[in-house]
């Protein structure tokens, strides 16, 4: 449903949403890009497909929610900072939706980036975040940006390779130092440099705790190459992410959709095609009314039932 009438994908002309798409679909419905299905020619017995713009909806709900945030945002900010408190371009995930995507539990995100109080024979310490997220609360709910997903990806692969969360956090907090960078893992610099960087945190420390970076100094290159594998890198920090096995039909841009994973070349979410193809039953004909090859459509679906799945 789009302006009220409702609208078959097949004859609707190819678009490049920009980052701010709810404006963009506005748009297209004012300037009259897509038509009513009722002067769309006839196919298939005279009825149109039944695969309609499954992909407005969740884009549009991830609008509004995104200018309610730059709202609350410009509220907290001195008046000439109002027009770029929130910059387009920057990424948009809730807690569960970089869980989903990260397949990490939300609870580990929301301490992680929200701090937490840890009780230690009846004292109780203030564990602060290991940064402060790109994007403002929204209420009580933590709003993370593009760089804050790819930064927790790399956390979490330290931790599966058995570095402790006080041994990254110390890393951390010297990488920022080395980089130059309030999120160093996430640059161009720590896919050079990443094993130096642990290895001199433990020398300028010389605490105890920080062991185990030694320890594991022979598997920190191998975990840092390979999680650099699936990313694009441009002006010294990860611009895009490949999250379906590095393959370049799906990819993760902070500037297209919000941040959220759409099929590369032409620009559909994942999700909607997944859906689609649920609705319809067949890939083929998802394909043919999105005017993409098969093999796209298939991927997106592998892709979001391993979201399910994990």
């Amino acid at each position: 449903v789009f302006g009220g009438c409702r609208l078959s994908v097949r004859h609707l002309p190819r678009l490049n949403w920009p980052p701010e798409t709810g404006a963009a679909l506005l748009m297209a419905q004012k300037l009259g890009q897509a038509r009513r299905c009722c002067n769309a020619p006839k196919v298939r017995g005279g009825q149109v497909p039944r695969v309609f713009m499954p992909n407005s909806r969740p884009v549009l709900q991830k609008y509004r929610i995104f200018r309610k945030m730059q709202y609350h945002a410009s509220m907290n900010a001195p008046a000439r900072h109002h027009s770029s408190t929130v910059p387009i371009g920057t990424g948009f995930y809730t807690v569960p939706e970089a869980a989903r995507l990260l397949r990490i539990p939300a609870r580990n995100i929301a301490r992680w980036l929200g701090g937490y109080v840890h009780g230690t024979k009846g004292e109780r310490v203030n564990i602060p975040p290991l940064w402060t997220p790109q994007l403002p609360r929204v209420g009580d709910h933590i709003e993370l940006g593009f760089r804050d997903l790819i930064e927790l990806r790399f956390v979490q692969a330290f931790i599966n390779a058995g570095l402790g969360l006080k041994s990254i956090r110390h890393c951390l907090e010297f990488a920022r130092v080395c980089v130059k960078d309030e999120r160093p893992f996430s640059t161009r610099r720590f896919e050079t440099d990443g094993r130096s960087i642990f290895l001199d945190t433990v020398k300028q420390s010389g605490e105890t705790e920080l062991l185990d970076l030694k320890k594991h100094q022979y598997a920190l290159k191998p975990i840092i190459e390979r999680t650099f594998k699936d990313l694009d890198i441009e002006d010294d920090a990860v611009a895009r992410w490949h999250p379906y096995n590095g393959k370049n039909t799906i990819v993760i841009d902070p500037a297209r959709a919000f941040g959220q994973p759409v099929a590369a070349d032409y620009g559909v979410p994942t999700v909607a095609l997944a859906e689609a193809v649920e609705a319809e039953g067949s890939a083929e004909r998802v394909a043919r009314c999105y005017e993409m090859p098969v093999g796209v459509v298939r991927d997106c679906v592998k892709f979001e039932s391993g979201l399910l799945a994990a």
